[in-house]
């Protein structure tokens, strides 16, 4: 199955929150996507405690949050296990 470019733009883009955000930031809330929609946080479900994020179309199954604070040059980026469906 191919998937369009305006999908896979959506997908990755449902992958970016506005703002640096460290993890010292994350709360176990509703985090709003920059291609709208938003996202679950649980700090301590994951792999050894750690935090996860599930896509509302992800049907439940969360993604582990594996790499934390990692800072680029315009972002701080969080490396997670499983693709986020909007």
């Amino acid at each position: 199955n191919e998937i369009s470019v305006d999908s896979l733009v959506d997908i990755l883009s449902y992958h970016i929150a506005q703002g640096m955000i460290f993890s010292s930031d994350l709360v176990e809330a509703p985090l709003t996507m920059l291609a709208g929609g938003t996202t679950s946080i649980n700090l301590t479900n994951g792999v050894k405690n750690g935090p996860t994020i599930t896509g509302t179309g992800n049907g439940g199954n969360t993604s582990n949050i594996i790499t934390l604070n990692i800072v680029s040059r315009n972002a701080i980026v969080h490396q997670v296990d499983r693709v986020l469906i909007p």
